[in-house]
């Protein structure tokens, strides 16, 4: 378990996991099932469906890390969410070519898919595709009824993942085709600025014809695109600085033998909220956070530090870009990284000290 998360295997080398409110998803398909009388037939058919319709939608993220293995881009992981998948890409890329590629790659995907099924259902079962909507959800739970809803939910992924506002992969399309004339920061804006008012236009129109779902997705559109043109506007406030140009060079170090206790002494006095942990011969061993340390003041105030320390961390050398380090931090959400260089660990480079800087340039 990771984050309330399942991890279900690996594919090319990326880790696939599911969010446990899955489970309130396949719940509800169960309830939707019962209620309308479904019948046990009925409801393993639609279970079947909902499962079809993930794998569509885990071969989506995958075209997405695929495109971006091949401009050097390895993806974190996969997550499958009641309302889709995200792909965790180490980095977005700058360049337009390469933005444009990667998000068209999931949409192509399903339309690839969305071919696939249309060929099956000519060859399977002719070419009346004029079903009775009405009663598709009825019995008898046919092949053909599968096929057909699959087809219509893959159309319907390329149509709503094209729409031209992030976090859908239509924004980053449309950023892309502006970069092109612009700089990334501007088309940042004039991009998430058009999904906003997208977004408003979604809600306005759930509102009058009492959509709820359209009112939630133009909630969830706003917010991301809003989220988007922060985080690469505080991107844009690092561009020409180096690490080095806000390197901490003092301070603290805990070893793996000491205790959480040690460690939240030092947390309460206000200094620094995260540390860096080596062991007794100097070599870094992980970091704890003052979040890992107060989850584990309760029931755990004796426990060493390697028992709860985070392992998995990145660092940079002094000639990195400031602007990298800040992803980092919110790609691995890892808020103090070390900073080396030639081999020797020269200071720390903290998340708050970021986030400082940018309010200074604002």
């Amino acid at each position: 378990m990771r984050n309330m998360s399942l991890m279900l295997g690996r594919i090319g080398g990326i880790p696939i996991y599911v969010h446990w409110t899955f489970s309130l998803l396949i719940a509800y398909v169960v309830y939707i099932g019962v209620i309308n009388q479904m019948g046990y037939t009925g409801v393993v058919w639609l279970l079947a469906l909902t499962g079809a319709v993930f794998i569509c939608v885990l071969l989506h993220e995958l075209g997405h890390s695929m495109a971006a293995r091949k401009y050097g881009i390895e993806t974190e992981d996969i997550s499958l969410l009641p309302i889709g998948g995200l792909a965790r890409l180490e980095k977005m890329p700058r360049k337009p070519t390469q933005e444009l590629v990667i998000a068209i790659m999931g949409p192509m995907v399903n339309v690839a898919i969305g071919l696939v099924l249309f060929v099956v259902f000519i060859v399977g079962f002719g070419t009346d595709f004029n079903l009775d909507l009405l009663e598709i959800f009825e019995a008898p739970f046919t092949g053909k009824k599968f096929v057909f809803l699959l087809l219509i939910m893959n159309i319907s992924l390329v149509v709503f993942n094209m729409i031209p506002a992030f976090p859908m992969d239509g924004g980053r399309v449309f950023r892309a085709l502006l970069s092109y004339k612009m700089d990334y920061v501007k088309a940042t804006q004039i991009a998430s600025l058009v999904g906003r008012a997208l977004a408003i236009g979604m809600v306005a129109f759930g509102f009058f014809e009492r959509e709820m779902t359209m009112m939630l997705i133009g909630t969830f559109v706003f917010f991301g695109a809003n989220v988007e043109n922060k985080v690469v506007s505080m991107e844009g406030a690092l561009e020409g600085y180096k690490v080095k140009d806000l390197l901490r060079k003092r301070y603290t170090i805990f070893r793996t033998h000491e205790t959480v206790r040690d460690a939240l002494s030092m947390l309460y006095k206000g200094l620094e909220r995260n540390f860096l942990i080596m062991d007794e011969h100097n070599s870094l061993e992980g970091i704890i956070t003052s979040k890992l340390l107060l989850a584990n003041k309760k029931t755990g105030l004796d426990t060493p530090l390697a028992d709860i320390m985070n392992t998995d961390i990145a660092a940079l050398d002094t000639n990195s870009e400031l602007k990298e380090v800040y992803a980092l931090m919110r790609q691995k959400q890892q808020p103090i990284v070390p900073i080396f260089e030639e081999g020797l660990l020269m200071g720390v480079i903290d998340y708050q000290t970021v986030s400082d800087f940018i309010q200074q340039k604002k």
